[in-house]
């Protein structure tokens, strides 16, 4: 079966993700395996580390790909400059999926709640 899951990465004062990865891979356990992707969620109006907040994410990401998984980034359209405090394209290459709740959207119809910047 395959499957895909989300990671909640919150504000914190270490760029170090190992553990946080580590437990959100043991909640699934047994079926880690049939993990198709697993999205770094980063929607938050906070940023996620005081001072380096796109290594905290990088190592994130890192991390869900240490464990052969692949990674993307979860956000909603208007947090990821807040979250991560970068205006830059650091993250241009990493697969994008942004929360798009717009129950009568055109754009609904076609992704359901979802919107991938990386489509177009």
């Amino acid at each position: 079966m395959a499957m895909a899951g989300y990671i909640v990465i919150p504000p914190d004062t270490t760029v170090k993700t190992e553990q946080l990865i580590g437990a959100g891979l043991g909640v699934v356990g047994p079926f880690a395996r049939d993990l198709k992707f697993i999205a770094a969620d980063i929607e938050s109006n906070h940023i996620i580390h005081p001072a380096s907040p796109g290594l905290r994410l990088s190592n994130a990401l890192g991390d869900i790909r240490r464990a052969n998984i692949q990674a993307f980034i979860y956000d909603s359209r208007f947090e990821r400059p807040k979250s991560i405090e970068m205006k830059s394209n650091a993250f241009s290459r990493v697969p994008l999926r942004i929360a798009w709740f717009s129950w009568v959207s055109e754009e609904f119809d076609r992704d359901g709640p979802f919107y991938d910047l990386n489509r177009n």
